[in-house]
């Protein structure tokens, strides 16, 4: 989350970013960076010579990052057959495939799968969230 307030000549606030929690004073300054694990509320109040506010809210809603697909380990196909890329995901997730264990797109499903290479898949929920 991140908020900020304009800046004014001669003028010097601070604000505090809180959380209703153990350890409620979460920063002061102009940003802090947030990283919940659960769905949570934080305050934020510009506070100074005579310009205390009222507290404003801001939910961080947290997606759960999907199990990754169950793929089998290997598929033998016969000279002149056409390989189909299969996975097993939970519930409306879809799956994306790549050349690369890591970084470059998401393979095409029209793509031409090239013979003894491994591909990679991960799983994507609903939310965007990916394995």
């Amino acid at each position: 989350m991140r908020y900020d307030y304009a800046t004014t000549d001669n003028v010097s606030m601070a604000i505090d970013f809180i959380t209703l929690s153990a350890t409620p004073i979460l920063g002061t300054g102009a940003s802090i960076i947030v990283a919940p694990s659960a769905d949570t509320t934080y305050f934020v109040n510009r506070k100074g010579p005579n310009t205390n506010t009222s507290c404003i809210s801001q939910l961080v809603t947290v997606h759960a990052i999907p199990l990754p697909p169950a793929v089998s380990p290997s598929q033998i196909v016969c000279n002149s057959t056409v390989a189909n890329l299969q996975g097993t995901v939970i519930g409306s997730e879809t799956i994306e495939w790549y050349a690369a264990s890591t970084g470059g797109s998401a393979l095409a499903s029209s793509a031409a799968l090239i013979p003894d290479t491994t591909y990679y898949a991960q799983a994507v929920n609903t939310n965007g969230c990916k394995s």
